[in-house]
């Protein structure tokens, strides 16, 4: 080792060439001896970082002197791409008679450029340079049609952008008819702009650089007020089609003051729609131009620039309205603050007692004479205020008494806003321990501290858990909490709840209701009203004695090298067992859907088999009492490779290998409303994950599909080119709506869930979105304060979120009204208690269409999703069995007129379930048992 890096000073790439197949680099190296006998020894070595796996790729030499030479590697695209498989690469430097590698680096090259598409995969091949110089490679599965390098916006409002488009990617036959050009896209407005150039590239005939140099002054800037789009429009003949601009930046890109009219002009990088370029226009004299802000502890003082006169004129000195507005429920809020002329000092001692007030962000703006002027600080010309301009914290208390934190900042176009937070939250949960019989949970958490508060490194506190039948158990515990090293409000945490606090619940009953659901805590020794939910993953629970040795890291490693090995042996030499079956449902993640009401069947019908149920929760007491195995335990490995039966709702690994006369049966878990496999666009962006080889493999080992109607059945066979038996019998999860029974167990789980009696259940299951934040609290689209008001008498709202929202709602301030059932296992026992659904686009609609019980759309996003979704099946906004509604106060409304919704929907409804449910009847679960398992009944 030493003797080859004393040998080997450096090496450094400084040349990459993209031919049709092949990629060449050039690399210097430099010795500290002569040349002539050290470079036979060398090669190039293409390291993935995932799991040391290598590939080498011979060198080449081009030049050299005493000391130095000029390195060649030619590199197959194919080949590459196939040997990456997804994962990031690092080049090194090998020599085989000192068995060493030397980092290559790649400071002395610019690798911005060095992306290269291959069209047989529809995969980019991307060089960088890592932080600390030296060259790495990743393959980009999802990269965008369009990726922006450089944005430049002058003084006088012109705009240069240039970048890359893909036209292989654009799915569109060119001709000589072919156009490109850019758009300016407004609201409802869109017209083509004659300023894009396109400079093809001789070396890759898909990939090619694009400049628009769009002179913002022939647009007429007092009608595009907000935010204008820029697109790249392409046509074909007839066919016209556009994709959005694209860029990585993390922030503004950069910023002018126009002077003519007043407009300030700001391009940047949207945070919620994946990237996607805005240009946003502000009438200035429609804004409050700021220079400072001061943050105390129950107040904000807004001091006015004094070069800018324009807008303070306007305002009256003494008492003015402060209006804040909430971004995402638009609902509003005045608060009475004073103005001297030169500052304004807003109150914050009492605005989250104001009614309504939720976690959120809100935007601030000043009312007078029925003008609205948003406060602003541009005239300092200083860029990317949200990133560096951080304020203090004011502590204030909502009504109901919990703490929170109000923090002003800056928005990405230098606006004013103002965010509410819970004072305290969990992040993470890492790992839970039992050590000496206590319980010792670690993870990270939020603690965001006010002007005049500290956190103490040491805390008492409880947590709550909530068990079935109303039952509440109360743990005392002890937190002891760290700041992270460079962090501003992120702390390590570990909570320890002592052996003595289990009296009236065993810890096997405390840990299964600790992982899988939300627990309340609240800290009791410090500041009062500091309370948070907590989210475990049963993955973090570390019981068992390969759990253990797993902490460990040389045994962890040792665990995991002998797993694929483990199964491979157990799967060729020991013989399967004819008798075994192997569930799994949303990978573990529950005990649910149809691979449970299959199971269900065959207990109920006394089939003699042995049945192994996966779950991350394996002190889960299920009917049975089935093997229950970890996900990616030894012992999954294990029962994987002896079982005869395989049922499940999603896929297996891709080490999964059946034997022959195994049968794996695929249940699927709904009705597809978004497309799928091959049915979607090649120009999505979404089309690569969705026909995937990996995807494409793991499907051909499906032996047998159950699906819930004709229509599912076609559409998945087209999709997913499905070639074996499809198994039309309804889905098995869906019996609960037909059983002789559903009453009594409708009353059960009432019961079981505290519903106090004479309530109705309205459920709310949206889908999951992906612009959305994974790092604040969750908010509801609608107002959870004015739903409590006006419906609490009369409902209780049931919240069944995807799991990243779901860890980040707070539905604790409510008590019975508001229930986050997001991890309660199925989802179906939920249906059969809900009287009302309200969901947008999920797949959940078709299910409880069963039920015969209204459902309403609750779609506010509607525009923007149908726009980033991959395609819909069918007319969705036609065919919905239930009102489409876009506004709060249309939702509430619904909900007053429900029985009117009944009816006026109910021919609607009715071909809605002809269409989808008409092989629902109760009895799936029998068929599918009858088809698979071959069971002679009496």
């Amino acid at each position: 080792m030493s003797k080859f890096k004393n040998t080997l000073k450096n090496s450094n790439l400084i040349y990459i060439h993209r031919t049709e197949n092949i990629i060449e680099l050039k690399f210097d190296i430099e010795l500290d001896e002569n040349v002539d006998d050290f470079i036979k020894g060398l090669y190039l070595i293409v390291k993935r970082r995932t799991d040391n796996v290598a590939n080498k790729f011979q060198l080449d030499l081009e030049t050299k002197n005493y000391k130095k030479a000029t390195l060649l590697a030619k590199i197959d695209i194919q080949a590459f791409i196939q040997f990456i498989e997804g994962s990031r690469c690092d080049l090194y430097i090998a020599n085989d008679a000192h068995k060493s590698l030397d980092r290559v680096s790649s400071m002395d090259i610019d690798l911005s450029d060095a992306v290269y598409y291959d069209k047989n995969s529809k995969q980019y091949i991307r060089f960088y340079t890592t932080e600390r110089g030296n060259a790495s490679i990743f393959i980009d599965r999802n990269e965008k049609i369009t990726n922006i390098k450089t944005i430049e916006l002058s003084e006088s409002g012109l705009l240069n952008i240039n970048g890359y488009i893909n036209l292989d990617r654009l799915s569109i036959n060119y001709t000589d008819d072919f156009k490109i050009y850019c758009k300016v896209k407004y609201k409802e407005y869109t017209s083509n702009i004659n300023c894009l150039t396109l400079h093809f590239n001789k070396n890759d005939e898909c990939t090619h650089e694009f400049n628009i140099n769009l002179d913002l002054k022939q647009l007429n800037l007092d009608e595009y007020l907000d935010v204008i789009n820029l697109v790249i429009g392409y046509c074909d003949g007839d066919i016209e089609k556009e994709t959005p601009l694209y860029t990585k930046s993390k922030t503004s890109v950069t910023m002018t003051i126009k002077d003519e009219g007043r407009k300030w002009l700001a391009v940047f990088k949207s945070e919620n729609n994946q990237g996607k370029l805005r240009v946003n226009v502000s009438d200035i004299s429609h804004e409050i131009e700021i220079s400072e802000v001061y943050v105390d502890v129950d107040s904000m003082t807004l001091k006015l620039n004094e070069e800018d006169t324009h807008n303070s004129s306007l305002i009256p000195k003494g008492d003015i309205d402060v209006l804040f507005r909430n971004r995402t429920l638009k609902e509003q809020y005045n608060v009475v603050s004073s103005f001297t002329g030169t500052e304004i000092v807003i109150p914050l001692n009492n605005f989250l007692k104001l009614k309504g007030i939720e976690f959120g962000i809100y935007d601030i703006y000043i009312v007078h004479n029925g003008m609205e002027y948003r406060f602003a600080s541009r005239l300092d010309e200083i860029e990317n205020k949200k990133e560096i301009m951080i304020f203090p914290r004011c502590l204030q208390y909502d009504v109901k008494n919990q703490a929170a934190v109000i923090e002003p900042y800056y928005t990405l176009i230098n606006n004013l806003a103002l965010e509410i937070r819970r004072y305290l939250e969990i992040k993470k949960v890492d790992s839970v321990d039992i050590i000496d019989g206590n319980i010792r949970i670690k993870g990270s958490m939020y603690v965001r501290n006010a002007v005049d508060k500290t956190v103490p490194n040491e805390m008492i506190g409880k947590i709550i858990l909530k068990g079935d039948y109303g039952r509440i158990y109360e743990l005392e515990s002890k937190w002891s909490i760290k700041l992270k090293k460079n962090a501003l409000v992120q702390h390590d945490f570990e909570a320890i709840i002592e052996k003595s606090q289990f009296k009236d619940i065993t810890l096997g009953n405390i840990l299964s209701n600790l992982s899988g659901a939300l627990s309340e805590c609240e800290i009791t020794s410090y500041l009062s009203g500091i309370k948070f939910s907590i989210n475990i993953n049963p993955l973090a629970i570390r019981t068992t004695m390969e759990d253990k040795f797993k902490k460990y890291k040389v045994f962890k490693t040792i665990i995991e090298r002998i797993k694929l090995p483990l199964y491979n042996f157990i799967n060729r030499v020991f013989p399967k067992n004819k008798k075994m079956v192997l569930f799994q449902s949303y990978y573990g993640k529950s005990y649910s859907c149809n691979p449970r009401a299959i199971y269900e069947e065959l207990l109920e019908s006394n089939a003699d088999f042995k049945y192994v149920w996966v779950q991350n929760d394996i002190y889960k007491e299920l009917p049975g009492k089935p093997i229950m195995v970890r996900p990616r335990s030894l012992a999954y490995y294990y029962y994987m490779a002896r079982s005869n039966y395989f049922v499940n709702n999603a896929n297996f690994p891709d080490f999964f290998e059946k034997r022959p006369g195994v049968v794996n049966l695929q249940t699927w878990h709904g009705t597809p409303l978004k497309r799928l496999g091959f049915d979607v666009s090649e120009d999505s962006l979404a089309y690569k994950e969705n026909t995937s080889e990996e995807l494409m493999a793991r499907i051909r080992k499906w032996d047998m599909l159950v699906v819930p109607n004709a229509y599912t059945g076609e559409i998945l066979s087209r999709a997913y080119k499905y070639e074996n038996t499809v198994l039309e019998t309804g889905y098995p999860r869906n019996d609960v709506f037909y059983k002789d029974n559903v009453d009594t167990k409708r009353q059960e789980l009432r019961r079981k869930l505290n519903i106090p009696k004479g309530k109705k259940v309205i459920l709310y299951a949206p889908t999951w979105r992906e612009n959305e934040s994974r790092n604040s609290t969750y908010n509801t689209p609608f107002n959870i304060d004015t739903f409590a008001s006006e419906f609490g008498n009369e409902y209780v709202l049931l919240l069944r979120l995807h799991y990243f929202d779901a860890s980040r709602v707070d539905s604790g301030n409510y008590g019975d009204l508001v229930r986050n059932v997001s991890f309660y296992d199925d989802i179906s026992d939920l249906y059969l208690i809900s009287d009302i659904l309200i969901t947008d686009y999920s797949s959940v609609m078709f299910d409880f269409a069963n039920s015969n019980k209204p459902i309403l759309f609750y779609t506010y996003d509607l525009d923007s999703y149908k726009n980033d979704l991959r395609g819909l099946y069918f007319d969705f906004e036609n065919k919905a069995p239930g009102p489409v509604i876009v506004e709060e106060k249309q939702l509430f409304e619904s909900i007053r007129k429900i029985e009117d919704i009944r009816l006026d929907y109910a021919t609607k409804y009715k071909e809605f379930r002809e269409t989808f449910c008409s092989l629902e009847d109760g009895g799936a679960s029998k068929r599918v048992v009858n088809s698979v398992f071959n069971l002679k009944r009496k």
